[in-house]
């Protein structure tokens, strides 16, 4: 249940972010934001992951 609601908030970060790529092109600060707010929620998922295994 977590795995599939994780991988869901990442695809819709993932189609969100691409939006605001395409659509905001010049603004390269906004997708360093998206990366890093991707990359958190993916260490996130991954501990929880991970802690959630080991009991």
């Amino acid at each position: 249940m977590a795995i599939l609601l994780g991988i869901g908030l990442l695809a819709v970060l993932y189609l969100y972010g691409r939006s605001v790529a395409t659509t905001f092109t010049k603004s390269i600060r906004e997708l360093g934001i998206y990366l890093l707010v991707l990359l958190s929620i993916i260490g996130l998922t991954v501990l929880f992951i991970s802690t959630n295994s080991n009991l």
